[in-house]
């Protein structure tokens, strides 16, 4: 499936720079579940996960996401 590089790069620096989903969520403009449900389309169109939860420590970009976004 096609990839929005804009809208995935802005929701991959948004998330890195708040290091929380509910934050990025409010700074893009949509709902916690649409940027979820984004950011899981991401990783299923690009076959690796660039977000992950940690309990307690928020949501970070993983090694790939980084990567990506650098």
């Amino acid at each position: 499936s096609r990839v929005d590089l804009c809208e995935l790069k802005r929701s991959l620096r948004t998330l890195a720079d708040t290091q929380s989903i509910t934050y990025a969520a409010q700074s893009l403009g949509v709902t916690y579940r649409t940027l979820w449900g984004r950011l899981l389309g991401f990783d299923a169109a690009l076959g690796c996960k660039l977000v992950g939860k940690a309990r307690g420590r928020g949501t970070h970009l993983t090694g790939k996401g980084r990567a990506l976004l650098a």
